[in-house]
């Protein structure tokens, strides 16, 4: 006891030598937020002069024992406390007072906050609602603390195992969010995911479970699965199924860009017909109280399910050939535009069961043409022939020819030829021995005579080119054919109208007529005026001729058409005077007062008519006149804007002087 009274003296002598000052008091954590998860409490204190610095923390612990210690001197000026709350007080600020010694005693406090309540975690959103594994994933809480966050995390198993992310937002920040890239996505599985915060006191918060389940995408499935034809090819149509997502409330296809049709139950490939072809199937399924669905698959289907077909064989079967050189030639055709196509690899042709070499020529995918070029003896040949398309189909065809070489008939026809301008023409056939005469304008033959070696009589003929086919038969059925081409206009032109018939003419002069096979259209007056006009019905053709060498006289005109075997038609003589000088605006005032704009127009000499036009409706002003406007005041009305207008002059001869102008009307 007196050690210690030695000691009290002692300081109390060394204090009043020295005079005592508070500096500050700092934390020595990073911040000053505790509680019962953060019991430990360090600071330091600095003063100046001090002997001693003591500190007491009952303000914030409630628990027993000693609450006040003696800093630990660090420095001469610096001393450091460390406490630890044994049961902390209720949440709120708190003073911890701090009392200095030396020369006198000085009391000084360091603030800080008790905080035992844990953050508060609501309000988690996933966005967007509906997800597939092709969907980026944002998760979102709203995560707040009064005394401040620590740390956030959200927690979940996407990757395959329960982890732990840091998601973004700052920790000043209430939203925090965390993007789940597809890549960790797949259909069917059920994610599973949460927030954790800590505050600053260590008080921690766990956010309730979350779960979504990744939507599974449409199937297609088809009956049979696999094409049960070559090249991918079906050759039945398939039954078609859609599986969508359980969740859904409707799935939906279309056929390429057709109409959008709505999944009911399974289908089979026939949208329009059975025919068969390649076809884009586009499908989707749509989920109930969102706006995001499925993105559009699509799958291509490709059906033929004809065969292909051989056809237009020459010769025909059982025909007869009265020539060597035969050109066998077959249309292959696989029928329809989307059907797989001719396999020219597979076609093996024979004569008389010996293989030959076929050209090919392709006409579409669809529709290829063979032939056989080759020197035939008398004699018949027999012709088979198979193919498939490119699903698999085969065809097979055969079929026979005869040839006889032997020279039958010469056949001359004089007639008819070249261009005719009558309908009925002399059909002119020789021979050069008898036999039957038949001849062929479009589809079939019909007999001329028989036991004949010259045929000489009119046939009615259409309008245009014709083309027949003369044949000479003998008693054996060997032919010979003659084809020959010749046209025939028996309608003559006829002139409709010619402008101008009376008056003036400024050289524009106009014909209407109707003709089918123009030659020519002329046109006569003192020279001579030769023009391509356009074939039809009331066609106009018009003709612009310089007559200035004329101006002031009287002319005579007329038109002329010619057709192209000759037929002509012809206008009557016109009598016209030459008239291609305007009546020329000399002067053109105009002022505007209100809606009304006043005009102060002369022209040097008189016009039939002087006019104004604006969006193509055209206003007179005045007829044979020569002024508007000068001799007495005229004004026009107008509308409210901004006024274009063309105000033009014209004589007996249409021609015409103008000049634009434009104004403002707003009153």
């Amino acid at each position: 006891m007196r050690k210690y009274l030695l000691f009290l003296i002692l300081i109390l002598i060394s204090s009043s030598v020295f005079s005592l000052s508070f500096v500050e008091t700092f934390s020595n954590d990073e911040d000053v937020v505790y509680g019962d998860k953060d019991k430990g409490i360090n600071f330091t204190s600095v003063w100046v002069d001090a002997t001693y610095v003591l500190a007491n923390f009952s303000n914030v612990d409630n628990g027993s024992g000693n609450k006040t210690i003696l800093g630990k001197k660090i420095s001469s000026t610096k001393y450091e406390f460390y406490y630890e709350i044994n049961v902390s007080v209720g949440d709120g600020i708190y003073k911890i007072p701090i009392t200095g010694f030396g020369s006198e005693l000085m009391n000084d406090s360091f603030e800080v906050v008790i905080d035992n309540t844990p953050p508060t975690i609501k309000f988690p959103k996933r966005n967007p609602e509906i997800v597939f594994d092709y969907t980026n994933v944002e998760l979102k809480y709203n995560i707040t603390d009064e005394n401040g966050l620590k740390e956030v995390f959200i927690r979940g198993n996407w990757s395959g195992v329960w982890e732990s992310y840091v998601p973004n937002g700052i920790l000043t920040e209430i939203t925090y969010s965390h993007m789940i890239n597809n890549s960790y996505l797949e259909e069917g599985e059920l994610v599973t995911w949460d927030y954790f915060a800590i505050d600053k006191a260590n008080n921690e918060k766990n956010g309730n479970n979350n779960k979504f389940r990744v939507k599974n995408r449409t199937k297609i499935i088809l009956d049979p699965e696999s094409p049960n034809g070559k090249n991918g090819y079906y050759v039945s149509l398939p039954l078609i199924i859609l599986k969508p997502d359980n969740t859904s409330v409707n799935t939906w296809y279309r056929w390429n860009a057709r109409s959008v049709n709505k999944y009911l139950v399974p289908f089979y490939f026939n949208w329009s017909n059975t025919l068969g072809g390649v076809e884009e199937i586009n499908y989707f399924s749509e989920f109930f109280g969102s706006s995001i669905n499925e993105t559009v698959q699509n799958k291509t289907i490709k059906v033929d399910i004809t065969k292909p077909e051989i056809k237009d064989v020459y010769p025909a079967n059982n025909s007869v050939v009265v020539s060597d050189l035969v050109n066998i030639s077959v249309l292959l055709d696989d029928i329809y535009e989307s059907n797989s196509g001719i396999n020219e690899s597979s076609l093996i042709f024979k004569i008389n069961n010996v293989e030959k070499n076929l050209s090919v020529s392709e006409i579409s995918k669809q529709k290829s043409s063979v032939s056989y070029y080759g020197s035939f003896l008398d004699g018949t040949y027999n012709i088979s022939l198979y193919l498939e398309d490119n699903a698999g189909w085969s065809n097979y065809l055969n079929w026979s020819f005869y040839v006889n070489n032997s020279k039958i008939f010469d056949i001359v026809v004089s007639s008819p030829v070249g261009m005719n301008n009558e309908k009925k023409i002399l059909l002119n056939v020789s021979l050069d021995e008898e036999g039957e005469i038949w001849y062929k304008t479009r589809k079939r033959f019909k007999r001329l005579c028989k036991d004949c070696d010259s045929y000489l009589r009119k046939k009615s003929f259409g309008e245009g080119w014709n083309n027949i086919t003369v044949r000479a038969v003998d008693e054996f059925g060997n032919y010979n054919e003659e084809n020959i081409s010749f046209f025939v206009d028996s309608k003559e032109p006829k002139i409709r109208k010619v402008e101008p018939r009376k008056g003036y003419v400024n050289g524009e002069f106009l014909i209407k007529y109707s003709e089918d096979n123009v030659e020519k259209v002329s046109l006569f007056y003192n020279g001579t005026v030769v023009k391509d006009c356009e074939s039809g019905k009331n066609k106009e053709c018009v003709f612009e001729v310089n007559l200035s060498d004329y101006e002031g006289s009287e002319i005579s005109y007329y038109f002329e058409i010619e057709d192209i075997v000759g037929n002509k038609d012809r206008s009557r003589d016109y009598e016209v005077v030459v008239d291609s000088v305007g009546v020329e605006i000399i002067e053109l005032n105009y002022s505007v007062v209100e809606n009304y704009v006043y005009f102060e127009i002369e022209l040097d000499s008189e016009a039939r008519y002087l006019k104004y036009v604006e969006d193509d409706r055209e206003r007179k002003l005045c007829s044979r006149c020569d002024s508007y406007g000068i001799e007495r005041v005229r004004k026009k009305r107008f509308s409210e804007g901004i006024h274009n207008i063309t105000v033009f002059s014209e004589d007996e001869a249409g021609n015409r002087d103008e000049e634009e102008i434009e104004f403002d009307i707003d009153y």
